[in-house]
C-alpha cells in the first residue's frame, strides 16, 4: 500500500480521480496506482470478516 496525493487547481471530485491514471514511483521505477475512495482503515477488520 502507498499513499499518494492529487493536485489541480480545479475542483477533484470522484469522477475526476476514477477516471485518472496514476502511477507511483519507487527508487526509480514506475508502478500502476490504483486510486481508491474508500478508507483503507479497518480498525474492527470487518472487511476480512466478510
Amino acid at each position: 500500500m502507498g499513499l499518494g496525493y492529487v493536485v489541480r487547481e480545479a475542483l477533484i471530485d470522484d469522477h475526476y480521480i476514477l477516471s485518472g491514471k496514476y502511477e507511483i514511483e519507487v527508487a526509480g521505477t514506475r508502478y500502476a496506482a490504483t486510486p481508491s475512495l474508500k478508507a483503507l482503515h479497518d480498525p474492527g477488520n470487518e472487511r476480512i470478516k466478510a
